[in-house]
């Protein structure tokens, strides 16, 4: 499981790559609640290299996505695999809301932009 953050301007894009399960969700957590500490108005979360999420990594986005509506952030989850994305959907995490309001948003980021971003952004461990 590896975790990469890139900056493109104001955004902060977080890779993950692997499978999100019981252990490694356990590792990401903290690695993405400090990150989160520490104010970042706009974040997106890319799973493109995830191919697995157990119910430990639902929960992990999920209090990412609360540390960001508690700091008046927003957070974005890009670019989910087949299996993944039918987790999002059976669980219905894909249709989550806060005082009625949807606040997390599934968007799919083109291979072009993708690209574009990439190409634009500074890379740095975590």
């Amino acid at each position: 499981m590896d975790i990469r953050i890139k900056t493109i301007e104001d955004i902060y894009v977080i890779e993950i790559s692997g499978r999100m399960d019981t252990i490694n969700s356990r590792n990401i957590e903290p690695k993405l609640d400090g990150f989160l500490e520490e104010f970042k108005p706009k974040v997106v979360i890319d799973l493109s290299e995830v191919d697995y999420i157990s119910s430990v990594g639902l929960r992990v986005l999920l209090s990412a996505l609360k540390k960001q509506i508690k700091n008046q952030g927003i957070l974005r989850i890009a670019s989910l695999q087949p299996f993944v994305r039918e987790v999002f959907t059976v669980t219905q995490f894909d249709k989550i809301t806060f005082n009625g309001q949807m606040y997390l948003y599934i968007m799919l980021i083109t291979k072009f932009l993708y690209s574009q971003m990439q190409r634009t952004a500074l890379d740095y461990q975590i």
